[in-house]
């Protein structure tokens, strides 16, 4: 799952969860996806984290090559369980600064996505605000509004 669809979610169910029962004039919608998209600080920090975890795979890429080598060189199983070993010991710190990260980012931009709706929710009047996804009928679209709280 992206990091965009598991905020959008995340974003989506919150709110619904949060909110009080409501009548339909007090109903607003944000299309989430269109948030992640346009948002200029989960643009950036997409990219940051996009780097890091390439590099991250890159890296393990290339011991899974050395492995392969060493195999078709015909090592022995000691010795390619000893290099495996040493990979996973030199990687696993990669890797946890790689999933801190997205956990960080995924935090933070949940907590301003969320004080950006709050925020054009509470201005505009409305009690209940639910991804666009799921309505059918009603309620009035603020995601332009809160766009443009964001990327102020």
């Amino acid at each position: 799952m992206s990091i965009h669809r598991l905020l959008a979610a995340s974003v989506a169910l919150s709110l619904l969860v949060a909110s009080p029962a409501f009548a339909a004039s007090s109903l607003a919608m944000v299309d989430t996806k269109r948030l992640f998209e346009q948002f200029k600080g989960a643009q950036s920090s997409q990219g940051e984290f996009k780097r890091k975890a390439e590099a991250y795979q890159k890296e393990f890429l290339e011991k899974n090559r050395q492995l392969q080598e060493m195999q078709r060189e015909g090592k022995s199983k000691a010795e390619i369980d000893k290099m495996t070993k040493k990979f996973e010991a030199e990687l696993k710190p990669k890797k946890d600064a790689v999933e801190r990260l997205d956990k960080e980012m995924s935090g933070r931009l949940k907590k301003q996505i969320e004080a950006a709706i709050s925020d054009v929710a509470k201005t505009k009047g409305f009690a209940v605000v639910v991804d666009k996804q799921i309505v059918l009928f009603g309620g009035e679209d603020i995601t332009d509004d809160v766009l443009d709280k964001l990327n102020k």
